[in-house]
């Protein structure tokens, strides 16, 4: 069975699941848009209790996409070991940080 989901897809599920759920939540620890995306990516095959133990920490020394970049790949593996999937997540990580830098000037725009 073949399903393709385009974005004309994509924002009607949006649509719909903003009137169901209108005010989402989760267990997650942030402070803002940056830090989700981050605590988002390390839940890969993990949990979101061990993801909070870990990311006060994480967001201590690397605050910002610059600053996980500047941190480097190696030494985000060591800090979020903990989480699993280490050496994987922190390629990521860092690339996504790069691309927020290079096309969205280290932002994350809101949501329509």
């Amino acid at each position: 069975m073949s399903f393709d989901f385009d974005s004309r897809a994509a924002n009607r599920l949006y649509k719909k699941l903003s009137l169901s759920i209108p005010l989402p939540s989760t267990e997650l620890i942030y402070r803002n848009h940056f830090e989700l995306l981050i605590a988002v990516m390390l839940t890969a095959q993990a949990t979101d209790k061990i993801v909070n133990e870990v990311t006060p920490s994480l967001f201590k020394k690397c605050p910002s996409p610059k600053s996980f970049i500047l941190y480097g790949e190696k030494k985000l593996a060591r800090l979020i070991k903990r989480i699993g999937l280490a050496p994987t997540k922190a390629k990521n990580i860092i690339r996504t940080c790069q691309i927020l830098l290079k096309n969205h000037n280290g932002e994350i725009g809101r949501a329509h």
